[in-house]
Formats: C-alpha cells, sequence, structure tokens
C-alpha cells in the first residue's frame, strides 16, 4: 500500500472514530422540545424551525471543513479551514439567537447529515475532492435559500443573523464552484 493512501485511510479512519455514535437524532429531538414554545405562541415555527436547521448545517459544516484538511489538494485544505473558521462563528452567533429566544438546537450531527459525512469520509484522493465539492456546492445552495427566506422574517434577531451571512454563503459557494472546475 503506497503511503499517502495509508495515511489518508487512517485519517479517515480517525475521523470516523470522532463521529458520536447516537440512536436518537439530535435535530428531531430539538424540535420536539421546540414544539412546546411554538405552541404556547412564544416563538414562530419558522424562526425555530430555522434556527435548528441552521445549526444542524453548521455543525455538519464544521465536520466536513475538517475532514477537507486532509484533502491532498491544496485548494480542498485551504476550503476547508476556511469552513471551519466562518461556520464555528456562525454557530456561536446561532447559539446567542437560540438562548435568547430559549430555543433548544442539536449537539451534534442530524442522522441524515451524519450518513453523508460517512460517506464523505470513506473517500479517497480525487474521489474524496470531488464528492467534498458536491456536497459543498449542494449545502451552500440549500443554506442560501434558507437564509435569503429568513431575512424576510418577523424575529428581527434571526432576519438579521440571515441577513449578515448571505453574502458570506454566497462567498462560499462561488468559491468551491470554481474549485469543483479545477478537478
Amino acid at each position: 500500500m503506497k503511503l499517502p493512501l495509508l495515511l489518508s485511510s487512517f485519517c479517515a479512519i480517525a475521523l470516523l472514530a470522532c463521529i458520536p455514535i447516537e440512536k436518537r437524532d439530535s435535530v428531531k429531538e430539538a424540535k420536539e422540545k421546540n414544539e412546546y414554545l411554538v405552541a404556547k405562541g412564544v416563538v414562530e415555527s419558522n424562526v425555530s424551525n430555522f434556527l435548528v436547521e441552521a445549526a444542524d448545517g453548521r455543525l455538519m459544516g464544521v465536520r466536513e471543513g475538517k475532514a477537507a484538511t486532509q484533502s491532498n489538494k491544496v485548494a480542498i485544505v485551504k476550503y476547508g479551514k476556511w469552513m471551519v473558521k466562518d461556520q464555528t462563528i456562525m454557530l456561536k452567533d446561532l447559539k446567542v439567537i437560540a438562548k435568547a429566544l430559549k430555543i433548544s438546537l442539536p449537539h451534534v450531527v442530524s442522522l441524515d447529515k451524519r450518513e453523508g459525512l460517512i460517506n464523505l469520509l470513506s473517500k479517497s484522493d480525487a474521489d474524496f475532492n470531488l464528492e467534498f465539492a458536491k456536497m459543498m456546492i449542494i449545502d451552500h445552495e440549500r443554506d442560501l435559500a434558507a437564509f435569503k427566506k429568513a431575512v424576510d422574517f418577523k424575529n428581527n434577531e434571526v432576519s438579521s443573523f440571515a441577513s449578515k451571512y448571505v453574502a458570506a454563503i454566497e462567498n462560499h459557494l462561488a468559491k468551491i464552484k470554481g474549485i469543483k472546475e479545477g478537478l
């Protein structure tokens, strides 16, 4: 076995070992907890759902970014580091808003997203890079649509948060599309 392949396999196994094994879906649990607040009229359901889904996306983005730092392609490594930095900042901001609104957020990546992460980590070299780029494009397009919609929410904190990060998501999307073209 070649040394780079051995190292990438080792890194993938190490990253897989860091994925918490939970049978319950953290996103589903957060949404169930928040149903009480929605039923009482404390918070709107669109706000609650957006915050939960946005947190799940940020948790996934950090995981994907960390995985990308093990790539054999410099552009993917740099992008991965950028993802970890920006997603961590966004998640921190999300937590502040959620705390103020008493919204429960997921503490780990959803089961659905975890399957995608495990699939990504099973890839090596060029297959990893291509899968990572595809996932980033899908994730950022989905996030962009959700954040643009949240800009129009009645809740000013959530609307401001979404507005603040639309440009960042657009920048991430444009950058990964350019990287993907070079793969």
